[in-house]
């Protein structure tokens, strides 16, 4: 099987959960905080740009052809981007690193379907950035589907090191100073699926490893010359694995390990190296573990140990180190949000400057907004390490009306609610906008011989009130436009409630869960009954999915 994930890079944004703590293992918690940014984001690096002490974030907005960096301070609220634009762009990152060697750091990116391997863009002190260097080949490249940067001839001088798209060659660029490189062509043909870099034999030179899912199941590992060449790549062969690699030192032996992903989105694997480039059979790691949406190994807890975060389907899930190369589950937090993007999905960065690392996110914007899956990422989540988690519990939910009519569920009613977060509103906002979500499930049940339907809804609105509420009252009045339009009268049923914060924090559910689990939802299509016609429909501020039954 061919691997799911072609490129995986890291980065992050937030919302809290206490995780339960495994046996013998440090109880790690986070508060979760969302920053929105504009346009969508489709790979994404973290580096101090400015270098004012706190991460800033850069991503590519591939739709509008921009990079966009966003400035990191003590309020973590990200108030300050920059834009460049580049009619080039591909979707990748090749790295974040001091190219030209000015002290500030660079941004070297994918220029697919050029005569250039990838643009090197200076940054600026303020962490805006100059007009592109270009590192050129004279015909048409196909871009990158993986790349990596790091010093490989202990000159200071950062280098390049890939893999073309469409089983183009394994490529290596020796930096010779100004954003100028010597490129090498180390293999003519390969169908790799990862790369990680480092130091994996413990000399002064940093080397790289490919793994290569299928058909061989190996990790192929380069090591470095002193004059920027690489020896032939070492094997280490073990089935299902090659997906997803990061790579740190797991047992404290100064020797880096391997955590990778494998042939699915549930056989995460450990191995550890023996300090010469190879590595011993593979430890699996806990049940349905997957590093599918990115990985991101750091000391979270309070000990030496590197602790395991990744990004899935069903938010992040969260792993401690033993300190022998196996992990204990965690749990998994904002677990009704999507990580999973083959692009950049996680880092790790002190976001707030309390010397403790956090994780910081990007989030799929679908899995809240329900909108086509086409939709690109576009919130930042930040989870801020040893935080008080965020809550959100509700009760008393009030119905005062649940009508359907002219194609138009008609929804009003109210709940109680009560927040540990603070502060129900955005950070550094002064007017609350669009600051809670709800979803809910509708079904209507018409007579017979009519099909019936269920909806999933979702709705925004300024449900919470006022800045700083923590308790009260939420209320709304929703017309939701559905794709049915009938004289008939069907019977409204109300399902599966639930609210979210502006933080995307989830309360507790309400009334019975619906449809059947795991049963998947479709925009409705069926042959219409009598009276009844089938159309396209979203009006307001609600999406609907529906399903028939």
């Amino acid at each position: 099987m061919k691997s799911h994930n072609k490129k995986m890079s890291l980065a992050v944004l937030a919302f809290g959960l206490l995780l339960p703590a495994a046996a013998e293992a440090e109880t790690l918690t986070f508060r979760q905080y969302r920053v929105t940014v504009p346009g969508t984001i489709h790979d994404m690096v973290v580096a101090d740009f400015n270098k004012d002490g706190y991460p800033d974030i850069a991503v590519i907005d591939y739709p509008n052809k921009l990079i966009r960096t966003f400035m990191g301070s003590a309020t973590y609220a990200y108030p300050q981007a920059f834009t460049k634009a580049n009619s080039k762009l591909g979707k990748v990152f090749v790295g974040a690193a001091d190219f030209n060697g000015d002290g500030v750091p660079d941004l070297a990116v994918d220029m697919p379907s050029t005569k250039t391997y990838f643009a090197v863009f200076p940054g600026k002190t303020d962490g805006s950035l100059a007009d592109p260097v270009y590192v050129g080949t004279g015909k048409t490249q196909p871009g990158f589907d993986q790349a990596a940067v790091l010093d490989f001839n202990a000159d200071g001088k950062p280098d390049v090191v890939g893999f073309q798209q469409y089983g183009g060659p394994l490529l290596s660029f020796l930096n010779l100073g100004n954003a100028k490189f010597k490129t090498r062509k180390l293999q003519d043909k390969c169908d790799y699926d990862s790369i990680v870099t480092g130091n994996f034999d413990s000399d002064k030179y940093n080397d790289f490893v490919l793994g290569e899912l299928y058909p061989k199941d190996i990790i192929y590992y380069f090591k470095s010359k002193k004059d920027g060449t690489f020896m032939p790549a070492k094997k280490t062969t073990h089935s299902a694995l090659g997906t997803c690699l990061v790579a740190g030192d797991l047992n404290g032996d100064k020797k880096l390990d391997l955590v990778g992903d494998g042939n699915y989105w549930n056989d995460a694997w450990s191995m550890i190296g023996n300090g010469s480039g190879l590595f011993s059979k593979k430890k699996m790691l806990s049940a349905n573990a997957s590093l599918g949406g990115g990985g991101v190994l750091a000391k979270l807890g309070g000990d030496a140990k590197l602790d395991l975060a990744t990004g899935e389907t069903g938010g992040v899930a969260l792993f401690s180190g033993n300190g022998t190369g196996t992990f204990a589950s965690q749990g998994r937090m904002a677990q009704h949000l999507r990580f999973d993007r083959e692009l950049g999905t996680l880092a790790s960065g002190d976001v707030n400057g309390d010397g403790r690392p956090d994780l910081m996110c990007v989030q799929w914007d679908t899995g809240i907004r329900g909108a086509d899956e086409s939709d690109d990422m576009s919130n930042f989540i930040f989870f801020l390490n040893g935080q008080t988690p965020n809550t959100l519990t509700i009760s008393s939910l009030v119905t005062t009306k649940l009508t359907f009519a002219g194609s138009l569920i008609l929804y009003a009613g109210s709940v109680q609610f009560q927040s540990t977060s603070g502060d129900l509103k955005f950070i550094n906002m002064t007017e609350v906008t669009d600051n809670a979500y709800m979803h809910f499930y509708v079904t209507l049940d018409f007579p017979s011989p009519l099909k019936d339907y269920t909806y999933h809804c979702f709705a925004t609105g300024s449900y919470f009130h006022k800045p700083g509420q923590t308790s009260g009252t939420a209320s709304w009045d929703v017309s939701i436009a559905t794709t049915i339009v009938t004289n008939a009268t069907p019977t409204v049923t109300l399902k599966n409630f639930y609210l979210l914060d502006y933080n995307l924090v989830q309360s507790n559910g309400l009334l019975a869960t619906a449809p059947q689990p795991g049963r998947s939802l479709r925009t409705a299509q069926a042959a219409p009954g009598p009276g009844t016609v089938l159309r396209s429909g979203r009006a307001g501020t609600a999406v609907l999915v529906g399903v028939e039954r």
